[in-house]
């Protein structure tokens, strides 16, 4: 910092001075240093005394050394915070002093230096630190918030985090790699990537295989009001076999206030007493009506439990039917639509919303270990893993994914192939080889 950027008035200089009453043997302390515009006034009039100058900023107490000049055989600076005067003043053996002045705030050199992290004029790190040399940046502290990684500065930044965070060793090379190169993959080679690197194309394809499975967004995009989920309902396992219950946690259950039940008993006139019989007999017809839609949810979860035995047990989503269940029921399709609508279960592989054990499906091939039809979910989870497992020099074509999901006992088509591999957002294989 040269001398012109240091040049400012110091507020309130001519009161802070009579205030303190200076005298020249006296002992001084400025607790918060800064431009140094206070301190050398009170360092003008010392003789014999002593300044004490306190800041977190070595940038501030080393403009000061500059403009205090000769007064500095009067001053001793001190690299601290002024809530350690106690033990500042222990370590320099002064029992007490005349006078301390503290002019709180930030300084404006720290507002005008983008690098700081304080001003909105310009970009720049989000530091927002008074003694850069120590702590951690506010862009550390926020993301060390939840989500994990809110606070990250890009997307780049933010693969950067969660690798560091999961103790991956990173050279120098794969940081160069996250910030030159990941946000240039749709439009470079790895095969470019490497040779500009001056690496081996298979090291670029190892550094890419290890954000595979990172999240791009610390929360995924959405208009709608984050919240908890509290599943209704609870599939366990018991002796080989699904056993389902009711979630008590998070219940809601209506109930008629026992101050309208004593009012009732009390009422001055008929009209009053036929207004609480009405609005009671209300309450329990809603009560039967929620306890009824909840054994209507239950029944539902029981269906699908009997239905969907191998995926509880880590196996694959069957293609179920509403009409299936609400046959096996007895209750009308549309009743299930409505009952499920909004409700979740939990599992041991986690937690689903209801709809998703309603989906259409793939039939398996006759003699398969699946039987019956495969859920379509099912069957995008299958083919990206089948991607994800491929040679990114020959990658798999449309066709040889269909046989390959034929070989797992998968009655499906080239077509179908194509059509769920674009709905997972995968390339064809033309351009998975380009990149690859």
């Amino acid at each position: 910092m040269n001398e012109q950027e240091f040049v400012h008035r110091p507020v309130l200089l001519d009161e802070c001075i009579d205030a303190l009453a200076i005298r020249p043997d006296g002992i001084y302390l400025d607790g918060t240093l800064g431009r140094a515009g206070h301190s050398r006034e009170i360092a003008r009039r010392l003789t014999t005394g002593r300044l004490i100058c306190v800041d977190r900023d070595q940038a501030a107490l080393d403009a000061a050394a500059d403009k205090l000049g000769e007064q500095m055989e009067r001053v001793t600076l001190v690299h601290s915070n002024f809530d350690r005067l106690d033990e500042i003043l222990d370590t320099l053996g002064i029992g007490g002093v005349n006078g301390m002045l503290f002019d709180l705030g930030v300084s404006s050199p720290q507002l005008d230096d983008p690098a700081r992290g304080f001003t909105f004029k310009q970009d720049g790190p989000l530091d927002l630190r008074l003694d850069p040399s120590s702590g951690v940046t506010a862009a550390e502290r926020l993301r060390q918030l939840d989500p994990a990684g809110v606070g990250s500065l890009d997307l780049p930044d933010y693969l950067l985090f969660q690798l560091e965070s999961r103790g991956d060793d990173l050279s120098p090379q794969m940081r160069t790699f996250l910030s030159v190169y990941v946000p240039r993959l749709d439009q470079l080679s790895l095969g470019e990537i490497a040779r500009r690197m001056g690496v081996e194309a298979a090291q670029v394809r190892r550094w890419r295989m290890a954000l595979a499975d990172l999240r791009p967004h610390p929360v995924e995009e959405s208009g709608e009001q984050g919240g908890y989920i509290l599943p209704e309902l609870l599939v366990e396992q018991v002796e080989g076999r699904c056993v389902v219950r009711w979630q008590e946690e998070g219940a809601w259950a209506p109930v008629v206030s026992p101050y309208c039940a004593d009012y009732l008993q009390g009422a001055a006139s008929e009209e009053e007493r036929a207004y609480i019989r009405e609005n009671a007999q209300r309450v329990r017809w809603l009560v039967s009506a929620v306890e009824k839609r909840r054994r209507t949810v239950l029944r539902i979860g029981e269906e699908i439990a009997a239905r969907q035995q191998a995926f509880f047990q880590g196996g694959m989503l069957r293609a179920v039917p509403q009409a299936a269940v609400a046959d096996a029921l007895g209750i009308h399709k549309s009743t299930v639509s409505r009952a499920i609508a909004g409700k979740y279960l939990t599992c041991r592989r986690g937690t689903f919303p209801l709809k998703l054990f309603f989906t259409a499906g793939v039939s398996a091939l006759e003699g398969g270990e699946q039987g019956g039809e495969i859920s379509r979910e099912s069957v995008k989870r299958e083919l990206q893993r089948l991607i994800g497992q491929e040679d990114w020099g020959r990658p798999y074509s449309d066709d040889k994914l269909a046989a390959l999901l034929r070989q797992g006992g998968l009655d499906i088509s080239r077509r179908t192939v194509a059509k769920y591999r674009g709905e997972c957002g995968i390339r064809c294989a033309a351009e998975r080889r380009k990149l690859g």
